[in-house]
């Protein structure tokens, strides 16, 4: 099967026309939530992060993808499904392609098709494996991670700790113990009621062993 950058690169010239580039700067948010897909979004250049929701409003890190790949294949063909946050961990390039044009491709193209859905049957099965590694994780450990979460997201101030309680699914006197430990351990800082991160590479680090 060919991969995403051959068939980016042999595709057919009424196709490659269709191709809109777009460049976004690092720390921008390319994919939201609250956005219709409208559009493919081919990754060919940089670093994105994607972070996913569960039920109780916790977001968690869903992927880092580098190089050639492609987001909102899925909510382009189901409008109902709300995509993800994607964000540019570094400078990127995106190729957008409008859905009639992607419905051309796939006609003109069978190994376009194949690839479409492996993409989409990977990112199923990624997103169970996540959601099962977090369930296991202890309170301090999923407090961490949502913490951590946030401020890659940009809104750590504005987490509150009734707030943590709901995304870490443990009571409020669980969640000051753990972040007691957190702080004790150099991990975050707690004051006047704001969480501040004080170790970014320490806790990366940390949530890298636990989840591999």
């Amino acid at each position: 099967m060919m991969n995403l950058e051959t068939l980016v690169k042999q595709a057919p010239t009424e196709i490659k026309k269709e191709f809109f580039y777009r460049d976004f700067k690092k720390g921008s948010l390319i994919i939201s939530p609250t956005q219709k897909i409208e559009h493919l979004y081919i990754q060919i250049d940089g670093i994105t992060e994607v972070y996913n929701q569960n039920m109780a409003g916790s977001f968690f890190l869903y992927s880092v993808d580098e190089g050639y790949t492609c987001f909102g294949e899925v909510e382009l063909f189901y409008e109902e499904l709300k995509p993800l946050n994607v964000f540019a961990k570094t400078d990127c390039r995106i190729i957008l392609l409008k859905k009639e044009s992607v419905i051309r491709w796939m006609k003109l193209d069978f190994e376009f098709n194949m690839l479409l859905f492996r993409y989409m049957a990977l990112k199923l099965n990624r997103n169970s494996d996540k959601m099962a590694q977090i369930a296991f994780m202890t309170v301090k450990d999923r407090v961490l991670y949502s913490l951590f979460t946030h401020h890659k997201m940009g809104d750590l101030e504005t987490l509150s700790k009734e707030q943590l309680s709901i995304e870490a699914c443990a009571p409020l006197r669980s969640i000051n113990r753990a972040v007691s430990r957190c702080v004790d351990e150099g991990f975050i800082g707690y004051l006047e009621k704001r969480f501040s991160i004080c170790a970014a590479e320490k806790i990366e680090a940390y949530l890298k062993e636990i989840l591999e």
